[in-house]
């Protein structure tokens, strides 16, 4: 699969005289975990709904594996597994009837689906207990495995880690990544754990207000939040020098005020005592680097702009 997995060119969509979405162009990538991180309100929801056809944009253009036009998007589709707000699970009936439900209605003939997908998603022993009576962790579960008939090419998860406790948290996460590394799902999920989000997505999409603000990958993003060691000194010249000869392997950024951000150091202790040692008075030494939290709420213009 060469083509686009997903490609959006100009979309908006305005609700009265509202735009929640305004001129969002992306694309997604065959192979691909996408994290679509942005406040309530933000366009999210719309974005995804649009994407698998529960809703339509007022301007723009859509593609689905690199076809256009409502009659093969429609066909496309059928490729794509959602899941979006809540699971649409069948209260009154077990967890393996409405797998079998979706199934039959889904076209799949195969039985087997369902005790494979259960077992798939950590449901392997409640097959025969009622949707009605698991906790929301559970359903969420189910509502993956539901997404999953059919072995779509792309997944599109609304929240999908909402009420996991911190076990069922990891093995969503070791879910997700396996089915993008070994079944090459493409996955466009958002979540508000933009620490778990940190350990599972490939690529980041960052919506504030209907446009999407910025998008990079993992490596992009750890390259530009990674931790450092802010110096600062008297002597800049001589401090860069006490580097260059004591730590060749570091690597070193220096700032237009003469300060240094230095990468790659052994630790904080031994960087004070060389440059001590060698007659350098540090004015500043403090280690600095961004989260992925705190990446997000730069990008989107300080902590007032989030809610």
């Amino acid at each position: 699969m060469n083509e686009s997995v997903c490609k959006i060119t100009g979309l908006t969509k305005v609700y009265g005289r509202k735009k929640v979405l305004n001129a969002v162009s992306l694309t997604l990538e065959p192979g691909k975990i996408y994290g679509l991180i942005g406040q309530n309100g933000a366009g999210k929801t719309t974005l995804m709904r649009i994407i698998a056809g529960l809703s339509y944009a007022s301007e723009g253009t859509l593609e689905l594996f690199g076809v256009s036009g409502e009659k093969n998007l429609e066909h496309e589709r059928q490729r794509i597994g959602c899941m979006i707000e809540e699971p649409a699970l069948v209260p009154r009936m077990t967890a393996k009837e409405n797998l079998r439900f979706y199934r039959l209605m889904r076209g799949v003939r195969d039985e087997r689906v369902e005790d494979d997908l259960l077992a798939l998603v950590g449901l392997r022993d409640a097959g025969d207990k009622k949707v009605q009576d698991f906790s929301f962790g559970m359903k969420q579960r189910l509502g993956i495995a539901v997404t999953l008939i059919g072995d779509p090419d792309l997944l599109i998860l609304d929240e999908p880690l909402n009420g996991l406790d911190p076990v069922g948290i990891v093995e969503m996460r070791n879910l997700l990544i396996n089915l993008c590394v070994e079944r090459h799902v493409t996955i466009f999920l958002s979540s508000h754990n933009l620490p778990e989000l940190y350990q599972t997505a490939t690529d980041y999409l960052i919506i504030h207000y209907g446009r999407i603000k910025q998008t990079f990958t993992l490596a992009e993003l750890r390259e530009r939040c990674r931790h450092y060691l802010h110096v600062n000194s008297d002597q800049p010249e001589r401090m860069m020098q006490v580097f260059a000869e004591h730590l060749p392997t570091a690597r070193c950024r220096v700032l237009p005020d003469g300060s240094v951000n230095l990468y790659e150091y052994p630790d904080q202790e031994t960087v004070a005592k060389l440059l001590f040692a060698n007659g350098v008075v540090v004015t500043d030494l403090s280690v600095s680097g961004e989260s992925l939290e705190e990446y997000y709420v730069s990008i989107v213009g300080g902590k007032n702009n989030v809610c």
